[in-house]
């Protein structure tokens, strides 16, 4: 977060979203219903699969320790814990959900991925 949501600050990584998930839109509703999934104490993540497909991944993860993907790097990661957002948007996760993905600092997200993607020689 702390960005603006502007997905041009982000080319390379939005480009692997686009070949993944053939668009921004498809990869936000896949982001999103996978957020929603997640339990209680969960958490909604984009990895890069690093180890074994390459790719990018959308991932549940519940209660804090299922659903991990060994070799998956995370490259967005969006706590959806009631702690995390019911003081401000309720008991509806998402608008939440809807928040975070439109304030994104996609550059910064960009600089993560292109790191990742040379670390692993991907």
């Amino acid at each position: 977060m702390g960005g603006d949501g502007d997905t041009s600050k982000g080319p390379e990584v939005v480009a692997a979203i686009e070949k993944e998930f053939g668009s921004i839109e498809n990869w936000k509703a896949d982001f999103k219903a996978s957020a929603v999934a997640a339990k209680l104490s969960g958490w909604g993540v984009l990895v890069y699969d690093a180890l074994y497909s390459e790719r990018l991944l959308n991932i549940l993860t519940d209660e804090h320790h299922y659903g991990a993907i060994w070799g998956g790097i995370p490259i967005i990661s969006l706590d959806v814990f009631e702690h995390a957002y019911y003081h401000k948007d309720g008991p509806g996760r998402a608008a939440y959900i809807d928040n975070f993905i439109n304030n994104l600092h996609w550059g910064r997200i960009n600089d993560r991925y292109k790191k990742f993607v040379e670390i692993t020689g991907s």
